[in-house]
Formats: C-alpha cells, sequence, structure tokens
C-alpha cells in the first residue's frame, strides 16, 4: 500500500518471508514505525494487520540471518554506502546540464531541439 507516495509493506509477511520464527517479536524489536492498519481499511475485522514504511523493511533484512538478507546486507554496506560517502550518489550518473550562459552551448542545444520538432512534424505530417 502507498501512504503519503510512500510504498508501506504489511510487517507480518515480511518478518515471514525473512526467516523470523516469532514475527510479532521481530517487528517488535527491530521496527520503529510500524503502525496497525485502521481497521476501516484493513477489512480484517479482527487484530488488524501492522504495517512498516520502507525503512523498517530494511531494518528487518539486516538483521535476518538468511543467506539472501546477509547479501543483501552486505551489498548496501560495502558497495552502496561507501559509493555515497565517496561521490554522494550511487548509481548512474547524471546528465550533465548545459552551460546556457555560453552562446555556443546555447546554439547547440537550440539546433538540436529545432532538429528534433523538424523530424516530429515530419513525422506528423505523414
Amino acid at each position: 500500500m502507498e501512504r503519503d507516495g510512500e510504498p508501506w509493506f504489511v510487517a507480518r509477511d515480511v518478518a515471514a518471508v525473512l526467516g523470523y520464527a516469532d514475527t510479532d517479536k521481530a517487528i517488535r524489536a527491530h521496527c520503529k514505525a510500524a503502525e496497525a492498519l485502521p481497521a476501516s481499511l484493513s477489512g480484517n475485522p479482527g487484530r488488524p494487520p501492522v504495517i512498516i514504511p520502507e525503512r523498517d523493511v530494511y531494518r528487518l533484512v539486516m538483521r535476518s540471518k538468511l543467506p539472501g538478507a546477509e547479501a543483501f546486507e552486505e551489498w548496501v554496506v560495502g558497495t552502496v554506502l561507501p559509493s555515497i560517502r565517496k561521490s554522494g550518489g550511487y548509481g548512474a550518473p547524471t546528465a550533465a546540464q548545459p552551460d546556457l550562459s555560453d552562446p555556443a552551448s546555447l546554439r547547440t542545444l537550440l539546433l538540436g531541439y529545432t532538429e528534433k520538432v523538424l523530424e516530429l512534424e515530419a513525422a506528423v505530417a505523414e
């Protein structure tokens, strides 16, 4: 489910997939933002499910002893976090922004856009 544009998960399902024998204990011990889903949204007349945000999913993963969870933890702490520390980010580099104060850059940019517009107009006319 989504709340404020962020994903939330059913805590018990996440804990079970990660191999926790006592899912309720794992949720209490590791999840800082767990909330009971309002009964009106859950459709469950009994005990409403507990939901957790993405950050609590990561907390459960980091403490799980399943091989896949341990491999994920190693990737995060061994690759992702060092990359963020060294370069300020992780993943594909962002495209360089053109220097709009440079007339030559502006000319190149405008010529490229003009060519693209002409191509699109020709395609529409066909």
